[in-house]
């Protein structure tokens, strides 16, 4: 099941940018609290867009790797979200091919 904390609110771009300075620093607590404010959001959109629960999950674990994966190039993008849905674009056009 998809949980996330009721705590993961939006967080501003400041506090992006910290958050995500802290994830590449290897930083336990930073990785967490991504993880529960974009997971949640990545599964909603992905969810959306596909049928059925069990591959609106795989996708979404799928664009999250990814996302973790490519996050060293991106540290510094303003518009973080738009990031991010640009990789999940690409995850869910891959798996419709």
């Amino acid at each position: 099941m998809i949980q996330a904390s009721r705590s993961a609110l939006p967080c501003p771009v400041a506090s992006t940018r910290v958050l995500l300075q802290a994830v590449l620093r290897a930083d336990r607590a930073a990785y967490q609290a991504f993880f529960e404010i974009w997971f949640l959001r990545v599964y909603r959109y992905v969810d959306a867009r596909v049928e059925g629960r069990a591959e609106a999950e795989r996708l979404t674990e799928r664009s999250m790797r990814k996302i973790l994966d490519q996050l060293p190039g991106c540290a510094g993008e303003p518009l973080f979200a738009a990031w991010v849905l640009s990789i999940v674009r690409r995850e869910l056009a891959g798996a419709q091919a």
